[in-house]
């Protein structure tokens, strides 16, 4: 099997492509962001930071496919989300799509997405508190 493109980089298209045809998420949020966040994108908005990455490999050295961290969460700054139920709202969306979902795309399929923990954190960036909910999921990705 030749690998024609990075499987890191294909999941996190499929995963952005996923929610983002998501009505009901894209309802609640301004647009998604991977790993860097423009100063043009208001909140609420997802964001999608790679955690960390391994290869399954076989006899022969050919990849598998690659097991993937991600954290993904819903962002929103404090004054229009004092109570945390837009960012958790979001937070709930985000699972729904995402629970047990089989991803297929031209450049690779995302395979058995799951939740691995909660996520919930609050940082304060420029005088803004802005608040995070979402969760540490766990894939699988093989390139097509």
């Amino acid at each position: 099997m030749a690998t024609l493109i990075n499987e890191e980089v294909a999941a996190q298209l499929l995963l952005k492509a996923t929610l983002e045809a998501d009505s009901t998420l894209m309802g609640m949020v301004e647009g998604i962001a991977l790993r860097s966040v423009s100063d043009r994108l208001p909140t609420p908005f997802v964001k999608i930071d790679r955690q960390d990455a391994s290869d399954l490999t076989v006899v022969g050295m050919a990849r598998v496919w690659s097991e993937l961290t991600y954290l993904i969460r819903g962002i929103t700054d404090h004054e229009q989300d004092p109570e945390w139920a837009v960012v958790g709202a979001i937070a709930d969306r985000i699972e729904n799509v995402l629970q047990e979902a089989t991803i297929n795309g031209t450049t690779a399929t995302v395979y058995c997405i799951r939740r691995l923990e909660p996520f919930t954190d609050e940082t304060i960036e420029s005088n803004t508190l802005y608040k995070h909910a979402g969760g540490i999921y766990e894939m699988y990705a093989q390139a097509l």
